[in-house]
């Protein structure tokens, strides 16, 4: 295991992990990888990473503008990614694409 400090960090982690799914799983957009994450199918999984994947940048970007650079610790990052991974598959777990359907 590596160390906190050390190279790669978790997103590097899950960036390069998403790397190795293949290219036609990657090229779905947001709406069908929810509905295969959702199903809980052996390709769940992938899903979930490849949205994790696409939303955590946005994470990141938006809790530095929050904290206001406070959270420059590398171990205040890892936090920051481990809290954006469980809302986002917290997020996936609640869509409702019906619900949304109703609201347009």
């Amino acid at each position: 295991m590596q160390h906190k400090y050390s190279e790669p960090d978790s997103l590097i982690a899950i960036r390069n992990y998403c790397k190795t799914i293949p290219q036609y799983f990657q090229i779905k957009n947001d709406q069908e990888l929810i509905d295969i994450a959702q199903s809980e199918t052996s390709q769940s999984q992938l899903a979930k990473s490849l949205i994790i994947n696409r939303y955590l940048p946005k994470v990141l970007k938006d809790s530095k503008r929050i904290f206001n650079g406070q959270n420059s610790d590398p171990w205040h990052r890892d936090d920051i990614i481990q809290t954006g991974i469980k809302a986002i598959i917290v997020a996936i777990n609640s869509f409702n694409k019906e619900k949304t359907n109703h609201e347009d």
